[in-house]
């Protein structure tokens, strides 16, 4: 699942700072709710007013916040993709050194959709709330950066500390975040079929073999 950097390509009609306390914690809480409609009825068959009146407002509250049902689907998703990145910076926070912290990454991620299983079929089903093929592209295109982007800087921040050896880091990094989007994918479709843990464990030992200089990822 990708995990986005902290601020949207897109520009939401009303800018967080300039919203006060309880507009934005409304905001939360109609979010919160939306997402959990989705999960259970879906996207396209959940409407402004079953949002509404799970939480006893009415429609016109949402419709102050919110511009209508696409925006509306689109900012849950940033919010469901802010909690993801939450947790895991939170669990990287954990850590000392900055190798234990690129150890920690694939694990954090992981436990991330182990425990929130219907994310990703939220995410899917959501990405129809985007009008047109391109705007999902570049929404997919941008959430994956955010992780990234994190995964480029920790190792570079460890080879400058020399907690790692010097290679090019963008191949590792576009790999690990392959290996950690695929197992999170397979374990949110197909539940119990992927072994987790285990893959927690490999994932974790090919990183160390990389950074004990076992394994080589220099060059071609």
């Amino acid at each position: 699942m990708p995990s986005p950097k902290r601020n949207s390509p897109v520009r939401a009609r009303k800018i967080s700072k300039e919203r006060t306390f309880i507009e934005q914690a409304r905001r939360t809480q109609i979010l919160d709710a939306a997402l959990e409609l989705f999960a259970g009825k879906g996207y396209d068959r959940t409407s402004l007013s079953d949002i509404a009146g799970t939480l006893g407002i009415s429609k016109g509250v949402i419709s102050y916040h919110f511009e209508g049902k696409a925006e509306l689907g689109a900012e849950a998703l940033r919010h469901m993709l802010r909690r993801y990145g939450d947790f895991v910076r939170a669990r990287l926070d954990s850590k000392a050194t900055v190798r234990e912290k690129l150890l920690e990454l694939p694990a954090a991620c992981i436990d991330f959709v182990g425990t929130h299983p219907a994310n990703y079929s939220i995410y899917l089903d959501t990405l129809g709330s985007f009008g047109t093929a391109a705007d999902r592209q570049r929404f997919m295109a941008w959430a994956d950066a955010g992780m990234r982007s994190l995964i480029c800087d920790l190792l570079e921040q460890a080879q400058e500390q020399k907690e790692i050896p010097r290679f090019p880091v963008r191949p590792l990094a576009d790999v690990l975040q392959a290996a950690v989007d695929g197992l999170t994918e397979q374990a949110s479709v197909a539940p119990g079929v992927v072994d987790l843990p285990a893959s927690k464990k490999v994932l974790q030992r090919i990183l160390e073999a990389i950074f004990d200089g076992r394994i080589s990822v220099a060059g071609r």
